[in-house]
C-alpha cells in the first residue's frame, strides 16, 4: 500500500512541476531550499521517518561536477556525481539515502553535520582515495561512496564536504507546502 500510494505522489509530483520522468531523472536537483523543494520532497519520501534529508548547499557544486544518475523510489534515494569527466581517472561520489545503514567495520569520528553521528570506512588511499562516509540520524541514513583516483582526491572529497548537506525535514515540508498553496 505505501509503494503505490508513494508512486501516486511522484507521479502527481511530476505533473505539478511540469516535468517529465525523464526531465526529472536529468536535471532537477535536491538542492537546499525553495529551489530544489520539489525533488528534496520526493526524496523526504525514500525514508519517511527520517528527520533530515540530504541536499547540495546552493550554488556550491563544483562546475566539474556533472549529475552521473538519480533515482528515487519508496526503497531510497540515490545520486551520482562524477567530477572531471574529461580526466582519464573522473572522481566519483555516490550519495546512498535510506531509513538505516549498516556501519560495522566503520570508525566513528566526530561530525560535521548537526544531528549526525559520522562514520568513516577506508578502503584504500593507495593511489587515490576509495572509502565510505555515513550520516546516521534519527530515522535515516546517509552514506558517501567515494571513488576518486589520482594525486586530486583530498580536494574532491573536502568539496563533496561542501557540497553535500541536509535540511531538516520540517523545512522541506514548509517549502513544499509553500509550493503547493493556492496563489
Amino acid at each position: 500500500m505505501r509503494r503505490a500510494t508513494l508512486a501516486a505522489f511522484v507521479a502527481a509530483a511530476l505533473l505539478l512541476t511540469g516535468c517529465s520522468a525523464a526531465e526529472f531523472a536529468s536535471g532537477r536537483l535536491p538542492t537546499c531550499g525553495e529551489a530544489g523543494a520539489r525533488t528534496t520532497f520526493l526524496m523526504a519520501q525514500a525514508a519517511p521517518d527520517a528527520t533530515l534529508v540530504p541536499c547540495l548547499a546552493p550554488g556550491a557544486k563544483p562546475a566539474s561536477w556533472t549529475l552521473e544518475d538519480m533515482k528515487i523510489d519508496s526503497a531510497g534515494a540515490r545520486l551520482a556525481f562524477v567530477a572531471d569527466m574529461i580526466s582519464d581517472q573522473p572522481q566519483r561520489v555516490e550519495v546512498l539515502f535510506s531509513g538505516a545503514c549498516d556501519v560495522s567495520g566503520a570508525v566513528s569520528v566526530p561530525s560535521d553535520e548537526q544531528g549526525t553521528e559520522r562514520f568513516e570506512h577506508v578502503d584504500s588511499v593507495e593511489g587515490g582515495y576509495v572509502g565510505q562516509r555515513s550520516y546516521v540520524f534519527d530515522g535515516g541514513c546517509v552514506m558517501y561512496r567515494f571513488t576518486a583516483p589520482g594525486e586530486g582526491w583530498s580536494g574532491f572529497v573536502h568539496d563533496a564536504s561542501t557540497v553535500l548537506t541536509f535540511m531538516p525535514r520540517a523545512e522541506v515540508v514548509r517549502l513544499r507546502d509553500l509550493a503547493l498553496a493556492p496563489r
